[in-house]
């Protein structure tokens, strides 16, 4: 099985190859026009067995050519529009390419989806160990702003992935692809010569080594006025006035696979050295920073030379002479790595720059040094990376400074974070509890937005970290560096990790590749009991989970681990044989360390009554969960309605984060003015199927008791709610849209009859986008009560101007009763939407339910937007069928205000059609106070059928205002931490 297992590895390294390219590039900047002029001449060599008639080239700067590219589409499905919003003179592009081939003039094509990539068609086939030498000038105009990677702020320059790039060819063939936010690169090995032509009183930060004494003694003579500055001045960000004069400084490197240089007339800069822990080589390191954040950089060379010093201990040592870290604009995150410099972004305090810098200065190992191809495999380039990094904060830093401050916070909220691996398996834990897992092995643009952070950064470090303690220091450390040694400047692929782990570690480590890399398998490891058999301790632990997976026993002595050992994973059943006898409880997995997807099941005593059960936790304003605890957590609420008046009370739960698959919620309030007990009551249970593209089925109880002023005497009202709430999976294309669907059942009071209840069953359909280019919102309703049977849909949709908070909105509604023989109006549609007197299923929040209209009370006028939709009351309504339509447009000026028009259509049951009540309509303005939440409707004209049966006309204009105060969505009851886009 294992000869089997490991035969493709073998295959595969036989097969490997390594194409080579050479760089000569010569670039001038223009700090006035934003752009670059350059020639670029590359040798690019064939080390392949196959003829190539033609060679993919990346133009990723065409990436933010317009709003239609990958990387825009990409920006927009994540919502972020900071590239849509912005005006067309910040977009960027390349262009003025004359490829030529060995002098000679050659054809290429645009791809036919993209700008940013084309093929350039070789005059001969170049045949395996050939190489030819391709040419062409390119102009590249830079984005403006911080979009992504690629970009000036004012006349800062961040120059990254900007020249014309062969792409990858392996044994797997081309690998060409757009640029994109969410996705980083793969690129060839070989040589860069690049000569940078800019203003003189620029400093420019690259990769490479400057070879220019001349630029050598200017940035010598800068580092000593750095060194000279004690605070740094973050309001001073101006830009001196650029030199009439130019320079030209050349950058060298071999054995790199990329190219980047930052630019700016203000930096700082400071120079270091660190002596590598085995070959006592030294690396001359430098940091480049600017006023903003300059007191935090002061320190910064420490950070550079902490992480070449120990990755080179850990991994293999630094190859190149120096290495560097520069604090410049960047829209693509925290840093970002580049062969020898990193680009770091705002980082707000010294921990959290260490942090960065140390990740950061990591990438030269895992993505400059080991090439691995980021887009298709981002987790061997960001979570072994965040690995190491976190293994430097917890082993180096022991945690000290910001990991601390993360714990001290934690335990306000019920739990303990001690260490950044922590703070990863809470993240893990949100999405593997809710159903939104994805497999860590998955390409970068198949993640859904949230979760690449959370899977390629933190799972992958968790894992990293999984098989660390799995296999011990020695051995892992063992590993990584024979992994290092052999794959140094070329580019490694899973399998070829995967093969030095298997031939070397001497351990099963399919668990991680099969469960964790290619699928989202977890463990439950449950201890099911305990006995004394032969003066011996044994115990029976049940994996009710997938992956079998290395599991950790540890015993304790007054919640003291005494010690632990390690045992190779299972499915099914195990029985463990304990020699120890001055313990007292058995705890699986204490540190956290395994992908345990419930943890509230791994502990037992070894005497007492109930000894799976632990001590109760009642705690102030808790939030995530502690498996030690047996947690309750409480907080006061205070709620109000006209009836009740105010209500003090108490709030009840379990944590919430992560997601449980029990959670309820139980509010007791006391009214002051009713003297009597209000409050509502929620639970659910959920499954997670991961099947049929479904995350999550919810069963749900809900329970509600409030009183209500129905003809000014206090009655009580009362709800009771059953129903199942299906989830389905978005899909990472798509990530902004979500499918649910709802079967519930209502058990009601009615509004109009004392002690009579009513049963209502509902079955939904929904969908929503939450793009904030173009927010879409659908819902397909069934619903029966007494004595009907009803239909709707209701669909609305708005499209955002660019540049601006305001937009067009438009609502179609369209219901139909199936049969209705009720003589109820409440369960009519109504033209006038939902208020207080007909919410018949107490579906909505309304402090005032009286059903009483005058002057003096204002809480009359709520309404929610559904239905017929209008913002005037009318009562208007129909039993038989309705449609309507709802429009609305933003005005362009600073104040929220909107014009709308209404109009619908309807009819009744055994009623002909009329012309004076078959059309209402009516126009007005509306204030947005809280967009969605709370906006007032200030109607200006409506349709006569309008204004004659308005109750209200006769008591002047205000009583013709009315508003939506959604409260429902304000302050959401019910649990939905599924979602990071909320339902």
């Amino acid at each position: 099985m294992t000869f089997l297992f490991l035969l493709p590895l073998s295959l595969a390294a036989q097969n490997y190859f390594q194409q080579r390219v050479d760089y000569n590039i010569s670039v001038k900047l223009d700090d006035k026009k934003n752009t670059l002029s350059a020639f670029e001449e590359l040798i690019y060599t064939n080390n392949s067995n196959d003829t190539l008639s033609f060679i993919y080239f990346h133009l990723w700067p065409n990436g933010y050519s317009n709003t239609s590219t990958p990387m825009a589409l990409q920006m927009q499905r994540s919502n972020n529009l900071s590239f849509f919003n912005a005006p067309n003179t910040s977009y960027g592009y390349i262009d003025s390419l004359d490829f030529k081939i060995d002098n000679n003039a050659a054809k290429w094509e645009n791809s036919k989806d993209t700008t940013d990539i084309c093929k350039l068609l070789l005059n001969e086939p170049l045949l395996p160990g050939k190489s030819i030498t391709i040419t062409t000038p390119f102009f590249v105009k830079i984005p403006g702003d911080d979009f992504s990677r690629l970009g000036h702020y004012g006349q800062s320059y961040q120059i990254t992935q900007w020249y014309p790039k062969p792409a990858v060819y392996d044994m797997y063939g081309w690998h060409h692809f757009s640029y994109l936010n969410q996705g980083e690169f793969y690129s060839e090995f070989g040589k860069f010569d690049v000569s940078i032509t800019l203003p003189e009183n620029y400093s420019v930060a690259a990769t490479g080594v400057l070879q220019n004494p001349e630029e050598i003694q200017r940035i010598e003579n800068i580092i000593n006025e750095t060194t000279q500055i004690t605070t740094y001045n973050k309001n001073d960000l101006r830009f001196p006035v650029s030199s009439s004069n130019f320079k030209t400084i050349r950058f060298v490197q071999d054995s790199i696979h990329d190219f980047a240089w930052f630019a700016d007339k203000r930096f700082h800069i400071l120079k270091g050295e660190v002596k590598l822990p085995n070959s006592q080589k030294t690396v001359t390191t430098y940091v480049y920073f600017t006023n903003i954040e300059g007191n935090l950089w002061k320190n910064a060379i420490n950070y550079v030379n902490n992480g070449v010093y120990y990755y080179s201990k850990w991994i293999g040592n630094y190859p190149y002479t120096q290495c560097t870290a520069v604090e410049s604009a960047l829209g693509a995150g925290g840093g970002m790595e580049y062969p020898m410099i990193t680009n770091i972004g705002k980082s707000g305090n010294a921990e959290g720059l260490e942090n960065v810098i140390v990740h950061e200065v990591g990438h030269n190992w895992f993505y400059g040094i080991l090439g691995s191809n980021e887009r298709e495999h981002p987790w061997m380039d960001e979570g072994i990376n965040s690995f190491y990094e976190q293994r430097y904060t917890s082993e180096i830093k022991n945690n000290k400074g910001y990991y601390g401050d993360i714990g001290k916070v934690s335990k306000l909220f019920g739990t303990s974070i001690k260490s950044p691996f922590d703070v990863n398996s809470l993240a893990c834990d949100y999405i593997m509890r809710n159903g939104s897992d994805q497999a860590l092995g998955l390409h970068s643009e198949k993640f859904l937005p949230e979760n690449y952070g959370i899977v390629a950064y933190m799972k992958g470090a968790n894992a990293m970290n999984y098989l660390y303690n799995s296999l011990g220091k020695a051995s892992f450390d063992s590993c990584m560096m024979l992994y290092f040694n052999k794959w140094q400047f070329r580019h490694p692929y899973p399998a070829d990790l995967q093969q030095i782990f298997n031939e070397n570690s001497n351990k099963d480590i399919n668990w991680f590749y099969t469960g964790i890399l290619n699928n989202t398998y977890h463990s439950d490891y449950k201890i099911q009991k305990i006995k004394i058999y032969n003066n011996n301790y044994n115990i029976i632990i049940k994996n009710k989970g997938k992956l079998n997976s290395p599991v950790y026993i540890s015993l304790l002595k007054d919640n003291q681990i005494i010690g632990t050992s390690f045992h190779k994973g299972f499915l099914s059943k195990k029985s463990f044989e304990i020699a120890e006898k001055d313990f007292d409880k058995i705890v699986i997995d204490p540190n956290n360390l395994m992908f345990e997807i419930k943890r509230t099941n791994n502990a037992i005593r070894t005497k007492g009554i109930f000894k799976k059960a632990e001590p109760l936790e009642l705690r102030f304003l808790g939030l995530l969960e502690n498996p030690a605890k047996t947690q309750l957590f409480y907080t006061p609420v205070i709620g109000w309605n006209t009836s009740d008046g105010l209500m003090p009370g108490l709030l009840f739960y379990n944590p919430f984060v992560t997601e449980r698959k029990v959670q309820y919620r139980l509010m007791p309030m006391y009214g002051i003015n009713s003297n009597k007990l209000t409050g509502i009551g929620y639970s659910e249970y959920n499954f997670y199927p991961g099947i049929l593209n479904l995350q999550k089925i919810s069963v749900f109880a809900e329970y509600n008791k409030f009183d209500t002023g129905k003809d000014a005497e206090l009655t009580t009202w009362q709800k009771t709610e059953a129903g199942i709430n299906i989830l389905f999976k978005r899909n990472p294309a798509f990530p902004l849209r979500q499918w649910k669907s709802v079967i519930k059942s209502t058990y009601a009071t009615d509004l109009y009859a004392d002690s009579v209840y009513n049963l209502f069953i509902n079955a939904s359909l929904c969908y929503r986008s939450y793009s904030k280019v173009m927010p879409v919102d659908f819902k397909f309703n069934v619903e029966s009560g007494p004595s009907f049977l009803k239909g709707w849909a209701d669909c609305s949709w708005r499209i955002n101007y660019k540049n601006r908070k305001t937009g067009f909105s438009a609502r179609f509604f369209a219901g139909t009763f199936f049969y209705n023989n009720s003589n109820m109006g409440m369960y009519n549609f109504h033209v006038s939407g939902t208020q207080n007197k007909n919410d018949y299923s107490y579906s909505e929040v309304f402090p005032d339910r009286s059903g009483i209209t005058t002057i003096h009370n204002p809480w009359s006028h709520q309404f929610i937007k559904n239905e017929g939709g209008f913002g005037i009351y009318t009562p208007i309504q129909s039993n038989a069928w309705m449609t309507s339509l709802n429009l609305e447009a933003a005005f362009p000026v600073p104040v929220p205000i909107s014009l709308y028009f209404n109009i619908a259509t309807y009819q009744n049951a055994a009623k002909a059609w009329s012309g004076s009540t078959a059309l209402p309509y009516e126009v007005g303005i509306e204030f947005k106070v809280i967009p969605d939440i709370f906006v007032i409707y200030f109607p200006v004209k409506m349709s006569t059928d309008v204004k004659s049966t308005n109750e209200l006309y006769t008591n002047g204009y205000t009583e013709k205002i009315r508003f939506t105060l959604n409260f429902s969505k304000l302050v959401p009851f019910k649990y939905n931490t599924s979602l990071p886009i909320m339902f």
